[in-house]
This record gives C-alpha cells, structure tokens and sequence, in this order.
C-alpha cells in the first residue's frame, strides 16, 4: 500500500477543497476557478457531460444556480485517500426557482446525496467527477410524468440543440462515405455499428431517415440523467455516439442465467424512470394518447452493460405515450420471440447441450417475462393495451411468421377468449 500525503500536503488540500465548496454556495467563480491546477474540468456522471476549462465551468454553474440559487452543501464528510484523491460525500439540496432544462420553475425544493471525487495535482484540484441521482431530483422537483399532468414548455428544436454550448451536437447534410467508414463492430435489422475511433462509433441506418428527432430525444433524455449515450453528430441516416463497451443484458443472461430475475427488475426499473420523465411537446405522438417518453423497443438487447452502469441503445422507435404501452411492447418483444427449431447437429455433447439449452430458454423467457411485468408496477394497465400493441406490433415488416405466431398465442393466453390480433 503506498504511503497517503504527508499532513501538511493533506492539510492545504482540505483548505482548498473548503474554499471550493463556499465558492460555489457565494457564486464566486473566479474562487472556485482558482482551485484548479490550470484547465478546471467536471465529469457530471449521471448525464455523461463533461465540463472543461473557465467558459463551460462557470457556465456549468451559472445555469444551475439559475434554476436553484440556494443550491447548497450539508453534512460534508471528507476521505483522504492514500493516492492524489480526496473522496467528499454531502447532502446536496436547493430550491427551484428559476428556468431548469427548459422548463419553468417549480418552487418546490430537492435533497439528494451526493459522492464527489476529487483528482490532485499537488495542492489544487485537476478534476472533480460528481455521481447523483438526478432522477430522484426531477421526481422531488415536480418534473416526473406523474406530477398532476403538468405542461412542460418544448424543450429544443434541431437547430437550438446544435446550438447548446454544454453539450454540442453537429447537424449537417454530410453522409461519410462508404470507404470513409471504420470497420463494422456490431449489426442490426436495421442498421450497422462501425468504429468511428475517439470513444466514438458511427451507427448506419438508409440514407432517406432523418435521425434528428431521436438525437434531440437521447440528448434530451442526457440531461435528465437517464442512461443513453451521448450523441456528436447527425447526418443523413447516420449519427456518431459515445461508444458504450460492455455485453448486452441479453448476453450476460444467456452468460448466468441465474441472473434474469434480478436483470428483469433492473429492466422493469429503467422502464419507470424512463416514463417519469418529462417528454418534449415536439415528441412524435404513439397512436394510444399518453404524456410520457416510450422507448418502444427496450429489451434486454437494448440494455448495454457498462462499466459505469445500464446504458439504453437504438432510439428509433422513440415516442410520447401511456407507459403501459412501453411494458406490454417488451412483454410481447421477451415472451413472443421466435426460438430456433433447426435441427441439431454436431457432436453428441453437443447435441445433448444444444437439447438442453433449447429447454431452457421457454423456462428462461417465462422467468423474464413474468419478473418484469411484476416488476413494473402497472401490470394491469399494461395487459389492457396488450391487444391494440400486439396488433401494432404485426404491422411491423420485420416480424417474420413464426414470431407473429407467437405473439398471437401469447394475447390469447394472457387477455383470454378468442381475441386475436392481425
């Protein structure tokens, strides 16, 4: 174990961090900017923003003293750590009382815990990474779905997303070239993923969709501290995101499949904070009337697995309405899915543990199903809209015969009678 600073280091970063800490609560930036060893930098984890140097730092604050001029520390408690880290954890808390994300004020006060990691050079601070739950602020705040049908004001148009200094995301007519294209490291129905190199990977969709929608959903969704990469730049039928390494919650199930029923509450648990956020007025409209954010495709294949935590993928389907729909969509996307029926080949072994696998997987999916409709809380609401959603999802042309099958099968045994969609 390496040997922690000696006292008198120790002491002045204390000092410095104190100073940090009051110049934030007088809004005196020129203090808090002296605190940093040259370039001030903030991670924001919650929403993966990154705020470096003198203009985004003091515009990072400005902007949410803004919306919460008291905003404030209590109960700070300090670790020193043995290497050039000091660890504070607090009680963050303030009042909103000024514009927030676009949205008008609510009054109403918030108090969140808060874990801040502070990097050093010497005695002054190189960067400080700051983890929240910033979705139990919006739900103390009022800016959950269910806080009484309250309007919310559009959030941001194309053009003022490109604009947004905190988090830029180019806009323009440029398609890259195929022989421009890094090489292919994942593929879909729909599109392909190719590496784009800096962090970054560049998803490919036909060159007629216009992507620019479900940018303006995920960034949206970004500063509201839901999980979703962060978007660079659009183009036609293309767009270049962060790159999230890690398995899908998929194939960390089919991995330790003792593992589905605590994945199927996490799946059940990003479903709920999802909806409880406030959607842009400017959101395409479902055809079932709701106020909230659908993902409409959120399955365990669109669950990233991260180092840093779930990060939800592929937002083509984004739209604003009831929940329920959401739930019964991935009810029917987890419980109506084609298994494979080819014959199986191979090595006796492997024949016996491709016949064993096969047996599992119905047991595995019902599991799944079963633990996430539990887990959403609105199981009831969901099962009443499983016929419209089935019948919508027949009209899907990637729907092959067998999965049309077995989404028929599944409304007739959960909604009962003769009911069928299609």
């Amino acid at each position: 174990m390496t040997a922690g600073p000696d006292p008198d280091l120790r002491r002045r970063r204390l000092e410095v961090l104190d100073a940090h800490f009051r110049s934030e609560i007088d809004h005196d930036w020129d203090a808090c900017l002296a605190t940093f060893a040259g370039t001030p930098r903030y991670e924001i984890v919650a929403t993966g923003s990154v705020h470096e140097g003198d203009e985004a730092v003091v515009a990072y604050h400005v902007a949410q003293r803004t919306a919460f001029p008291d905003q404030r520390h209590e109960h700070v408690r300090m670790h020193v750590a043995d290497d050039d880290t000091v660890i504070a954890e607090f009680d963050l808390l303030g009042t909103n009382t000024g514009p927030f994300l676009g949205m008008e004020p609510t009054g109403r006060a918030f108090r969140v815990p808060v874990i801040a990691v502070f990097a050093f050079d010497g005695d002054r601070i190189t960067n400080e990474r700051v983890y929240l739950d910033g979705a139990s602020l919006l739900r103390q705040i009022g800016r959950g779905a269910a806080a009484a049908g309250r309007h919310h004001r559009p959030l941001l148009g194309a053009a003022a997303l490109s604009r947004r200094s905190a988090s830029p995301v180019e806009i323009d007519d440029r398609r890259t070239p195929d022989d421009e294209l890094g090489p292919q490291v994942a593929a879909g129905r729909d599109a392909t993923i190719h590496d784009a190199g800096a962090g970054r990977v560049l998803r490919r969709t036909a060159p007629h969709r216009d992507l620019r929608g479900e940018s303006i959903a995920m960034e949206h969704l970004r500063t509201l501290g839901y999980p979703v990469p962060r978007v660079h730049r659009v183009g036609p039928g293309e767009q270049v995101l962060e790159r999230i390494e890690g398995p899908t919650m998929l194939d960390d199930i089919e991995a330790r499949p003792w593992k589905v029923r605590s994945h199927a509450r996490l799946l059940a648990r990003l479903h709920a904070e999802l909806h409880a956020l406030p959607a842009p007025d400017e959101l395409a409209a479902h055809p079932l009337p709701g106020t909230s954010i659908l993902h409409l495709d959120l399955h365990p294949g669109n669950v990233l697995l991260s180092p840093r935590g779930p990060i939800v993928i592929d937002w083509s389907n984004v739209r604003r309405g009831p929940a329920a729909a959401d739930v019964a969509l991935t009810w029917i996307i987890v419980g109506a899915s084609e298994l494979d029926h080819g014959p199986i080949t191979g090595s006796l072994p492997r024949r016996i543990a491709t016949r064993a696998e096969r047996l599992a997987v119905p047991l595995l999916r019902r599991d799944l199903v079963a633990t996430f409709v539990r887990a959403s809380g609105i199981d009831a609401e969901a099962r009443a809209v499983l016929l419209p959603i089935a019948a919508l999802r027949l009209e899907d042309p990637n729907v092959r015969p067998g999965e049309a099958d077995e989404v028929r099968a599944l409304v007739r045994r959960e909604v009962g009678g003769a009911r069928t969609p299609g």
